[in-house]
């Protein structure tokens, strides 16, 4: 239980309690797992180089624990001497052949090595223990995408990882390069928001969007990141809003229809916007005074991301989204 307890405190990072339970356990454990639990705190700490001589000692009393050198071998890859986590990764995988976690930490560090092709082999071991591990999956539609360039066949995968992991950042961010690569702008568009919604530090699908010209997409860091949402037109107190100045779905007309992009679907550029982004359309009236003035416009909550705002229109009642880009119209009286 007490070894649950200190697992469980490395994961939310309280590394005091962490190391009160440690203490606790010198008694009860064996030396070598004792060695290897140390080792995992101050690998915690960033104190790499105490992590590894923990684990060195260990080995030397329990040379043919698999579990130790997986464990040596993800320092080493994080020291970045790739060759000799590479070495220890396959001792690891060579005493513990259908354990998944050293076989997926040995196609990693043969990927980030470039020798894709033993990657390919590795990552096809994990997946045959667990066909349905998002990580693997992405790793393998990448590693397709390098040795074949078969970005259709890649992005099933891609497509298998985000159905079983939706908060994978990873595989979003990859989808959306190959939806590039393949000429759905869209489609790419949408899975790079996804991507950076989960993780606002991924740079490769922040400069995709920039490379793409679609930098608006771009969530800002301090708001929501704009999603594709189809709500049904908000209510108030006193019943939907086209009572209060909204026009109801059937007024809307062409001109009015917000910009957006679409999920990746089949749809023709005449369809695309209309069909997903038409129902969640507010467009508001301006009232003049009997002084000929207008009223304040009343602020608006964009549909895609939920913000609220007093539009700043054109002539014609244009106006734009700060937060996301999203386009509609305000109808002038």
């Amino acid at each position: 239980m007490r070894e649950a307890a200190f697992l469980d405190a490395l994961g939310q990072r309280d590394l005091g309690r962490a190391q009160k339970l440690l203490e606790a356990l010198a008694k009860d454990l064996p030396r070598p797992r004792f060695l290897f639990m140390e080792s995992l705190l101050l690998r915690k700490r960033g104190d790499l180089n105490e992590a590894m001589k923990r684990l060195d000692m260990a080995l030397v009393l329990h040379l043919s624990d698999p579990e130790l050198w997986a464990a040596k071998a993800s320092v080493l890859e994080e020291m970045g001497k790739l060759d000799m986590a590479r070495r220890a990764a396959d001792r690891a995988c060579r005493l513990s052949p259908d354990n998944f976690d050293h076989q997926i930490l040995c196609a990693n560090i043969m990927y980030s090595l470039k020798d894709y092709r033993a990657a390919m082999a590795q990552v096809d071991k994990a997946l045959g223990l667990d066909p349905r591990s998002s990580p693997a999956l992405v790793l393998k539609g990448v590693l397709i995408s390098l040795l074949e360039q078969d970005h259709l066949n890649a992005l099933t995968f891609f497509d298998s990882a985000v159905e079983i992991d939706p908060g994978n950042g990873s595989a979003w961010c990859n989808r959306g390069i190959t939806l590039r690569q393949i000429g759905d702008r869209d489609g790419s568009i949408f899975s790079l928001q996804r991507a950076l919604i989960i993780n606002k530090h991924d740079q490769a699908a922040r400069d995709s969007l920039l490379s793409m010209g679609a930098e608006r997409y771009i969530p800002q860091e301090t708001k929501a990141a704009p999603e594709i949402v189809n709500p049904s037109p908000p209510e108030t107190a006193e019943g939907p809003e086209e009572e209060s100045g909204t026009l109801s779905p059937e007024e809307w007309g062409e001109e009015d229809a917000f910009e957006s992009v679409d999920d990746g679907g089949d749809a023709s550029k005449e369809e695309h916007g209309r069909k997903t982004e038409r129902p969640i359309k507010e467009l508001r009236r301006r009232i003049r005074t009997d002084r000929g003035q207008r009223t304040p416009i009343e602020k608006v909550d964009c549909p895609r991301c939920n913000i609220s705002f007093e539009p700043i229109t054109d002539k014609k009642g244009h106006f734009e989204c700060p937060s996301c880009g999203l386009r509609g119209r305000l109808e002038l009286d």
